[in-house]
């Protein structure tokens, strides 16, 4: 399995300086409560997806009490989603977050997710199945 995207959380879009200037796709989110931002760097062939709270409900508001912006979690792209929960699911070195379904015409449409904690690491799975 190959990294994907790396998911950084920030408190706005002018946190961000080398993005101030760039025209980016980006989704509202109205689930989670998020602006997301993609940015792809051809270079390391990696995406980055910086997360926005669009209010206090937002799922990532929390994270930025005393932060401006934080690396968030590591995206793994999977063909086969339910293979990776079965995997995890009760496995006790993970622990199972939330999973979601968005729409992320860039990265192939309709996307399933799922999140797991591991010491501490967020890590998404996600797959178009």
């Amino acid at each position: 399995m190959k990294l994907h995207h790396i998911g950084i959380i920030c408190r706005n879009r002018n946190n961000i300086f080398f993005l101030k200037k760039k025209k980016l796709f980006y989704v509202i989110d109205k689930v989670q409560n998020n602006k997301i931002y993609f940015e792809y760097i051809k270079e390391n062939k990696l995406w980055y997806e910086y997360i926005i709270p669009l209010n206090k409900r937002s799922t990532i508001f929390n994270s930025l009490k005393n932060k401006e912006m934080v690396i968030h979690h590591l995206g793994f792209f999977t063909k086969n989603i339910n293979r990776i929960k079965k995997k995890y699911i009760n496995n006790q070195e993970y622990v199972f977050i939330n999973s979601f379904k968005i729409k992320i015409p860039i990265w192939g449409g309709k996307l399933n997710t799922i999140f797991f904690s591991n010491k501490g690491t967020i890590i998404e799975f996600l797959s178009n199945e």
